[in-house]
């Protein structure tokens, strides 16, 4: 009786493992470490670098991180020669517009005219290292600027004799402002030790009735707090006493998921390898993550990420294998000692050089109101040095998305995805959900808080998703919606402005206790204090 009971038991608790859903949830966590050149030079004592330019204000931009800067002569030279441009041609393009009636015929025809601009910018910069070869590269392309669109020739036409030094200049600008760009990431890529942030992507189990939900929140949370504590500069030695219970809870998990053939089973495993691999990798363990990433491609759930790991922890090694380092972590001394050489050089234009935007793509996970799901990137256009990391998507997104996508030919297309209930996307490990409520950061007017008349889903920021209250943000405002209510309510409203108190209790009168603290002025209208105010709430109020 006792062997079939226990027989018993372990099938009860088989068939439970299998019962138990499996959906891996993609969570983004930000990294710090050094990139490791591909030219090095060894001997610190050797890395100076000197930059002379024809353009005010070139030099003067140029850094290579690890490095210090010289008035003259270092062990790398630069010189950077920015030609003026050239005005290829100018023309009108013309657009008809032919209007019909119900009936097919022709009623009338509108025509549209654009001042078009076809420019060229040259350029050269060349690097001579004493240690090793020259190099040179060229800088510049032809480019073509059209302007707004006219109802007549003349208007177009006279656009460009109007703008044409104004433009001109601007085309300089960006042209020499991208040459810095350029320049800084070659010279960097091949000498220097430039600090490096992105977000690496984790997989955490987000089925709250697995039995490993909480343990996979619970290792999200102390990943955040370690890598939170990682720098460029600090070696990671005294970090392994963090990373190791991380590590150790991972393995402890896969004895729970055995069988092969079993997609629930192979998820949660592929979750443990990957995770594991990535945290070795970022804590300059190469033989670890390659231990991992291989387990990753035996698992056979998701095999290309394995190779993604193997393709990464190579190039690791072989960055550090010719930089003679064993890790990406260590103090990096940047000097200036140039003086101002570079406003000596002949001066080409009066105006400093101005960044130009470039565009980025960031992973994203868009969801339908029905609950399909859409795996694409989004094109954001912002400036060289700008931290993706940190992006605010309601600045770029207010009620629709574009997802860019790859068909199965290879091709790229885009799609946009509305504003709709339920529908929301990810990006940057952060989550972005249609909101129905009256935005006044879109309408604003000289400080003035401005009234609208109907309400519309817009994307916002969640920042606190409670069972019975949660908090957003759009913009600069805040958004407090209940669940149940078909719309939510922006802090930034007049009615929020004058009675801000009042209001606040008022949302939360079926919890008496944080009523009375909203009434005595506890919770102020910014994120932290409205933070505190849901979360009180939800603590409160179950």
């Amino acid at each position: 009786m006792k062997r079939s009971a226990l027989l018993l038991l372990v099938g009860f608790v088989t068939l439970s493992s299998y019962a138990q859903k499996v959906d891996l949830d993609r969570e983004y966590i930000k990294v710090k470490y050094t990139n490791l050149p591909s030219e090095p030079i060894a001997d610190e004592s050797f890395r100076t670098y000197a930059v002379t330019s024809n353009n005010r204000g070139v030099a003067d931009k140029i850094k290579v991180y690890g490095f210090e800067k010289l008035a003259k002569e270092g062990t790398i030279n630069v010189n950077i020669d920015i030609d003026r441009l050239i005005i290829d041609e100018v023309k009108i393009d013309k657009r008809e517009k032919v209007n019909k009636d119900k009936d097919g015929k022709v009623t009338s025809t509108d025509r549209y005219y654009t001042p078009v601009v076809i420019y060229s910018t040259r350029g050269r910069y060349d690097i001579k290292n004493s240690q090793g070869k020259p190099l040179g590269y060229t800088l510049g392309s032809q480019k073509t600027y059209k302007g707004s669109e006219y109802n007549s020739y003349a208007k177009a036409s006279n656009y460009y004799k109007n703008n044409s030094s104004s433009l001109k200049s601007k085309f300089q600008r960006e042209f020499v402002s991208n040459s810095i760009y350029q320049i800084n990431k070659k010279l960097n890529k091949l000498y220097g030790y430039e600090p490096y942030v992105y977000n690496e992507l984790f997989w955490i189990l987000d089925s709250k009735k697995n039995s490993d939900y909480d343990g996979h929140k619970k290792a999200l949370a102390d990943i955040k707090t370690m890598l939170g504590k990682v720098s460029h500069e600090v070696p990671l030695d005294e970090m392994q006493k963090e990373l190791d219970p991380i590590v150790s809870y991972f393995e402890s998990v896969v004895p729970k998921y055995t069988e092969l053939k079993k997609k629930k089973h192979r998820k949660m495993r592929y979750a443990s390898y990957y995770n594991i691999g990535r945290l070795y990798y970022h804590f300059d363990m190469p033989d670890k993550a390659l231990e991992y990433a291989n387990k990753v491609i035996e698992n056979d759930y998701d095999k290309k990420d394995g190779k993604r790991l193997i393709k990464d922890v190579e190039a690791l090694k072989k960055a550090f294998e010719i930089n003679k380092v064993t890790t990406r972590h260590f103090p990096v001394v940047t000097v200036d000692n140039s003086g101002s050489s570079a406003a000596e050089e002949e001066v080409m234009e009066d105006e400093e050089p101005e960044a130009v935007a470039e565009d980025k793509y960031i992973e994203t996970v868009f969801t339908n109101a029905d609950g399909s799901t859409v795996e694409g990137k989004l094109k954001i256009k912002v400036m060289p040095d700008t931290d993706i990391s940190a992006l605010d998507f309601t600045k770029y997104y207010k009620n629709s998305v574009k997802v860019y996508t790859l068909t199965d030919d290879g091709e790229a297309k885009s799609k946009n995805y509305f504003a709709r209930e339920k529908a929301s996307f990810v990006a940057n490990g952060a989550t972005y959900e249609a909101v129905k409520f009256n935005a006044n950061s879109d309408k604003e007017s000289q400080g003035n808080v401005v009234s609208l008349d109907g309400a519309k889903f817009l994307f916002a920021k969640v920042l606190f998703k409670g069972k019975k209250l949660s908090l957003y943000k759009y913009k600069k405002e805040f958004v407090l919606k209940k669940t149940g209510d078909k719309k939510g309510q922006s802090t930034s409203s007049l009615a929020y402005s004058i009675g801000f108190k009042k209001k606040l209790a008022k949302l939360a009168a079926d919890c008496p206790d944080v009523a009375a603290l909203a009434k005595e002025g506890s919770f102020s209208n910014t994120e932290e204090s409205l933070l505190a105010f849901v979360q009180e709430y939800a603590d409160s109020c179950k």
